[in-house]
């Protein structure tokens, strides 16, 4: 096959589509009016009691921040345990994970995935993070019982984590983060949300993102400002009011991107696996050689790919200190996951090109 760029379009990976300026303008002529730009103001207040009504948890089980990293962190660096106990961690996740558990102060062991690209119910047995990949459902009936706190990376997962609040267990301590982030779906730009079956554990959380103040203005820990603005919060409430059709619109790019891989013979991966609506198309195969092959071959249509989270963390400069598991299926992963283009307003003809990477690729395995 000819492997010189096509002169069509490039198809990037990802091209997300936030809500539009006349959206946003209704929200932010309310913070003209109030000239409260941060610090807990209306209409990030606004947004909590809607999510907390989309996730189905108290209000005070829930908070947002500036970003997914942040909540992240806030969850760990205020879990009801000793944060410098170990906190197993898959490598089969992206850096901001690890990052954020050791920013939080927290000691990392890497541990190996099971088939469904989580880690094990009897290594979730300890302290952990919980990575949901791709926007995967949190199948929460998998979480073991225990006093040990899990926190759940659900950054992707916002569809499949609809309703949550009555399903999270009582029988420990849960926190699950949900990120907002331009690549997600529904998206703000910069943003996360923070979800507890514990409400302390929120509200310590909330205080350690605004410098550990108490309500007498005394700083009662180590904290940072990981406030949520509110024109992020004007962002967010623009793309609320939108998500039922963008989920619609989403709905439809899955079941265009599950039908053609299955054609071609190629497992889908994430959300986009159990019918939820996840903003990536990733798909498994056989090694790593086969990856090679199909992304020469995309470079032909002029279509991008992604190693979304290259070979492990655990292989990264920043993290190959620290202890680790054996990882043969995070190994397996790494070797074979790959990243197509996906977003909510890809057309015809993109789709036509993305399906021709595939087909070619079948029958490359087909005369192997």
């Amino acid at each position: 096959m000819d492997e010189t760029r096509t002169s069509d379009p490039w198809i990037p990976v990802q091209r997300p589509l936030l809500p539009t300026g006349d959206d946003i303008l209704p929200y932010l002529r309310t913070v003209d009016q109030t000239r409260l730009y941060s610090n807990h103001g209306p209409l990030v207040r606004t947004l909590e009691e809607r999510l907390s009504e989309y996730f189905a948890v108290p209000a005070d089980q829930l908070a947002v921040f500036s970003s997914g990293t942040t909540a992240l962190e806030a969850a760990v660096a205020t879990a009801p345990s000793d944060r410098r106990s170990v906190w197993h961690v898959p490598s089969w996740t992206f850096t901001a994970t690890a990052s954020a558990v050791i920013r939080a102060g927290a000691q990392i062991r890497f541990v190996d995935i099971d088939d469904e690209w989580r880690i094990p119910p009897e290594v979730a047995i300890d302290s952990a993070v919980d990575v949901l990949p791709f926007g995967a459902p949190p199948c929460v009936e998998r979480i073991p019982t225990t006093r040990a706190p899990l926190v759940i990376d659900a950054a992707a997962s916002f569809d499949a984590m609809s309703g949550i609040g009555p399903r999270l267990s009582r029988q420990r301590p849960i926190a699950a983060m949900v990120s907002l982030h331009a690549t997600k779906a529904p998206g703000c730009g910069e943003g996360g949300v923070l979800i507890a079956n514990d409400r302390e554990w929120v509200a310590r959380a909330r205080r350690w993102g605004n410098f550990g103040l108490s309500d007498a203005r005394e700083s009662m820990m180590i904290g940072t400002n990981a406030k949520m603005s509110e024109l992020q919060a004007a962002v967010s409430l623009a793309a609320l009011d939108s998500w039922p059709t963008m989920r619609a619109r989403w709905l439809a790019q899955t079941s265009r991107a599950v039908t053609l891989s299955r054609t071609a013979g190629f497992r889908v991966r994430g959300g986009m696996a159990r019918g939820a609506v996840a903003p990536y198309f990733v798909i498994q195969s056989a090694d790593a050689a086969e990856r090679d092959r199909i992304r020469r071959h995309a470079v032909a249509e002029g279509v991008d790919t992604r190693r979304w989270w290259e070979a492990g963390c655990h292989r990264m400069s920043a993290f190959r200190h620290l202890a680790s598991d054996p990882l043969p299926n995070t190994e397996v992963a790494a070797a074979g996951a790959l990243g197509l283009p996906f977003s909510v307003d890809l057309g015809d003809s993109e789709w036509e090109r993305i399906n021709r990477v595939l087909t070619v690729a079948a029958t490359a395995r087909a005369a192997s």
